[in-house]
């Protein structure tokens, strides 16, 4: 918004020009576009950190998971087959939390 009153103009002569080349290519809609009134709209963007935005719905979740972790393996996009690789996640945690009493001790 603090540069509108420069951008508006920019744009609203881009605008005006784009309309005088449809008249030259296509005489039969110079007339329309003489009469087209075209005004140009400026959206702002503004870039979101998503790592914030992560943590806000985090504490808003009590911080519970916002997603499965099968979910999370296909969103992270870095494997060919995350069904599999989901799958291979799940036995190496079963391992790592499974434990048999009394094992053996190699001496």
């Amino acid at each position: 918004q603090d540069k509108r009153e420069i951008f508006d103009d920019y744009l609203q002569r881009r605008v005006n020009v784009i309309k005088a080349y449809i008249g030259k290519f296509n005489t039969a809609l110079e007339k329309d576009c003489e009469e087209l009134e075209i005004e140009p709209e400026i959206t702002p963007y503004m870039p979101v950190n998503e790592i914030d935005e992560i943590n806000m719905w985090l504490a808003a979740n009590g911080n519970k998971p916002l997603v499965s972790q099968k979910a999370s393996v296909k969103g992270a996009n870095l494997t060919q087959d995350p069904d599999k690789d989901y799958e291979q996640i799940q036995e190496e945690s079963n391992r790592d939390n499974s434990f048999v009493i009394g094992e053996p001790i190699m001496e």
